[in-house]
C-alpha cells in the first residue's frame, strides 16, 4: 500500500487506506464513482466491473506453509496436501483445478488474512495465493515473514490499482505518469526490495 500512497502523494491526492474482506470493496466500487481498490489481480471475470488505472506489479501465485513445516517445493508435493486455502473469488482455484488438483482439497477464505488464520491454526496445510499480496498481508497484520515458507510457484497475475467507473482519461494519464516517475526516481525498486519482492 506504500506504493499506492506514493502515487497519491505525487498527484496531490492523499490516500486513505482501509482494509476490507473481498465482498466489501466490490460493493463500494459499485456504489461510489470515486473508489479505488488495491492490490487487485486483473482477470476476465473482473474486467468489466472496474476501471484499471495503473499496473503495479506482476506476482506469482505460491504455496505458503508455516515455518515449522517443510516448504512445498513442487506442484506434485502441493497436490498431495490434504487441505489448501485459497481466496474466495480469486483466480487461484481455477488455476489449481486446471492443474489436476481435487476440488475437495480446497477451503475458500473471505480474505487473505482469514486464509492465513486458517494456516496458523492448522485448518489448512498450505495457503495458495499471490506472493506480493500474501507478504503484504503478513506484514500489515503483525505477523513475521520468518514464520512462513514461500514455496513453489504455479501461475501468476498482474496486480493493478483499480477503481469504480468515475475516473476520467486525464485522471488515468496523471496516475500512470505518477507511477512512471516513481519507477524513474528509484522509489519503486526501493519498495520492492523493502518487501523482498523480485523486480
Amino acid at each position: 500500500m506504500e506504493l499506492v500512497e506514493a502515487i497519491g502523494a505525487k498527484v496531490g491526492q492523499p490516500v486513505k487506506v482501509e482494509f476490507y474482506s473481498w465482498a466489501r470493496p466490490f460493493a463500494l466500487v459499485q456504489a461510489d464513482s470515486r473508489v479505488t481498490v488495491a492490490p487487485l489481480t486483473r482477470n476476465a471475470t473482473r474486467e468489466a466491473h472496474f476501471q484499471w488505472l495503473v499496473r503495479l506489479y506482476r506476482q506469482q501465485y505460491v504455496f505458503i506453509t508455516k515455518a515449522g513445516k517443510p516448504p512445498i517445493s513442487s506442484i506434485d508435493e502441493a497436490r498431495k496436501t490434504k487441505k489448501v486455502g485459497v481466496l474466495r473469488a480469486s483466480s487461484t482455484l481455477d488455476i489449481a483445478m486446471s492443474a489436476q488438483f481435487r476440488r475437495s482439497q480446497f477451503l475458500e477464505a473471505s480474505s487473505v488474512e482469514a486464509g492465513l488464520k486458517d494456516l496458523d491454526g492448522g485448518i489448512v496445510d498450505t495457503f495458495y495465493g499471490g506472493s506480493a499480496i500474501c507478504i503484504e498481508t503478513i506484514r500489515t497484520t503483525g505477523r513475521q515473514p520468518s514464520d512462513y515458507h514461500i514455496g513453489a510457484a504455479m501461475g501468476g497475475g498482474e496486480i493493478w490499482l483499480a477503481a469504480s467507473h468515475g475516473f476520467s482519461e486525464n485522471d488515468i494519464v496523471e496516475l500512470r505518469s505518477a507511477f512512471e516517475s516513481l519507477v524513474k526516481d528509484g522509489t519503486y525498486t526501493r519498495l520492492l526490495k523493502k518487501y523482498e519482492l523480485p523486480e
